[in-house]
C-alpha cells in the first residue's frame, strides 16, 4: 500500500507539474502576445511621428524651393530689365533752332524770324543708332520776343518728356543739348 500511495503522490505531482507548466506556458504566451501588441503599437506610433516629421520637412523644402524659384525669377527679371535698359535707349536732346521764312504777301518785304524750341529723340540699340532722329517742337517764338535761356529750355523739355521717361523705366534718357 505504501507503494500505491507513493505512486499516487508521484502521479499527482507529475499531473500538478504538467498543469503548472501549461499554466506558465499560457502566461508566457499571453505576455509574449501582449509584448508583441505593445511593440506593434509603439512601432506604429513611431512610424506616424516619423511620417509627420518627414511631411514637415518636405513642406519646408517645398516652401524653400518656391522661395528660391521666386528669388531666381525676380533676379532674372531684374537682370533682363537692366540688360534691356543697357541695350535699348532712347536719347532725348533739347534743341533751339532759328527759322527764317520769306513773306509770301505781295506788300510785305523781308523775312519772318522765329525760334523753335523742342526736343529730338533717337533710338539706340547697344549704343548704335537704330532709327533716324525725330524732332518734336514744343513752342515757337518770334525772334524779337524770345527770352529763354538754355536752362529754361531744358526745363520745358524735361516737363514734356519727364512723365514718359518715368513710365519707360530708365530707357529714355534726357541728355541736354546736342552738340
Amino acid at each position: 500500500m505504501d507503494k500505491l500511495i507513493y505512486v499516487s503522490i508521484i502521479i499527482v505531482l507529475i499531473f500538478y507539474i504538467i498543469v503548472l507548466y501549461k499554466k506558465y506556458a499560457l502566461l508566457n504566451k499571453r505576455e509574449i502576445d501582449n509584448h508583441k501588441v505593445n511593440l506593434e503599437y509603439q512601432l506604429k506610433h513611431e512610424l506616424i511621428e516619423k511620417t509627420k516629421d518627414f511631411d514637415k520637412q518636405i513642406y519646408e523644402l517645398n516652401k524653400q524651393l518656391l522661395i528660391t524659384e521666386r528669388e531666381s525669377y525676380l533676379k532674372g527679371r531684374q537682370e533682363a530689365s537692366e540688360e534691356f535698359k543697357n541695350d535699348f535707349q532712347v536719347k532725348v536732346y533739347a534743341y533751339k533752332e532759328e527759322i527764317r521764312q520769306k513773306n509770301n504777301n505781295l506788300l510785305s518785304i523781308g523775312n519772318k524770324e522765329f525760334i523753335e524750341i523742342g526736343y529730338k529723340y533717337q533710338l539706340f540699340v547697344k549704343g548704335i543708332p537704330a532709327l533716324g532722329e525725330s524732332k518734336i517742337p514744343i513752342q515757337t517764338y518770334k525772334l524779337s520776343d524770345f527770352k529763354l535761356n538754355d536752362e529754361a529750355i531744358m526745363s520745358l523739355v524735361s516737363a514734356s518728356v519727364g512723365d514718359k521717361a518715368d513710365l519707360a523705366m530708365g530707357v529714355i534718357k534726357i541728355m541736354g543739348f546736342k552738340k
